[in-house]
């Protein structure tokens, strides 16, 4: 998917709304609040282009590639099990035990187990790496 860059004019205009937590010229990144309300939305049946307006944006600066991909995101991350996130998911940074403090028992606790299974994975993953390069070394 080809998005059109955002004009210094438009990202000033995107920066002002209070649901943007960040804009490049190429994206634009939403608050917490923001993804809530889109999906609230959307379960209402309201079309994107009409939740995006609702919202305070422009839908031909967003454009309707970005506004469908936005949608999709969104619905992605509502279904994931995890809730909505502010701004982008790294699921290979680690949260300090101090921001485990700064979250609901709930939350952290739902944070350390998606932690539990991301480094398993990872172990498994290079469990096999190790045992491959060890099959390789034997063949010679």
């Amino acid at each position: 998917m080809k998005w059109k860059a955002f004009s210094q004019d438009e990202m000033v205009e995107l920066r002002s709304n209070p649901y943007t937590l960040r804009v490049t010229d190429k994206t634009i990144t939403f608050t917490l609040a923001f993804k809530e309300a889109f999906w609230d939305g959307l379960q209402a049946g309201i079309s994107p282009i009409t939740i995006i307006s609702k919202l305070g944006y422009n839908s031909e600066i967003l454009g309707y590639t970005r506004i469908w991909g936005i949608s999709q995101h969104i619905r992605k991350e509502a279904e994931s099990g995890e809730g909505f996130r502010e701004g982008r998911h790294n699921p290979t940074t680690a949260i300090s035990a101090n921001e485990y403090g700064q979250l609901t028992n709930s939350r952290a606790l739902q944070k350390m187990q998606n932690e539990i299974v991301y480094l398993r994975q990872e172990m498994e993953f290079l469990k096999k790496i190790m045992q491959a390069d060890r099959g390789r070394g034997q063949k010679k």
